[in-house]
């Protein structure tokens, strides 16, 4: 068995989205991928989805499908300790697809809304009397 450490984006967003149990109790099983708990992750530090966030996470799941593929973890079994799983390479694909998936939904999702998001916490500051 070979163990693979999550890059950091991935490790810090999958932590974000351990909401259905804890993972030292259900393993991967723990972690819901929905585009809410993603959009939840990429603005809880500045209120809104940035390009570099995106860009971090999307680089890093770039480059652990393109390790995946190799023929280097062929036939392996993979522990991924982040995520208290033993997987095969095909499941860390499947994983990166649902990570994938889940982004792209969640940047859709805020794109829609993030008019009406600025224009809402921009108006609630001004009421609270919060520095813009």
């Amino acid at each position: 068995m070979t163990e693979f450490i999550l890059p950091p984006a991935i490790a810090n967003l999958c932590k974000n989205c351990e909401t259905i149990c804890e993972v030292a109790c259900c393993g991967v099983g723990a972690f819901h991928f929905s585009p809410f708990n993603v959009i939840s992750h990429l603005t809880w530090r500045q209120g809104l989805i940035t390009k570099e966030d995106v860009a971090a996470i999307r680089s890093e799941l770039a480059v652990v499908d393109r390790e995946f593929r190799s023929d280097h973890w062929q036939g392996r079994k993979i522990l991924i300790s982040e995520l208290n799983a033993i997987m095969t390479p095909e499941k860390v694909l499947l994983l990166v697809a649902e990570i994938s998936f889940a982004l792209s939904e969640a940047c859709e999702i805020y794109a829609a809304q993030k008019l009406s998001v600025d224009e809402r916490y921009k108006n609630f500051n001004l009421l609270m009397g919060a520095p813009e």
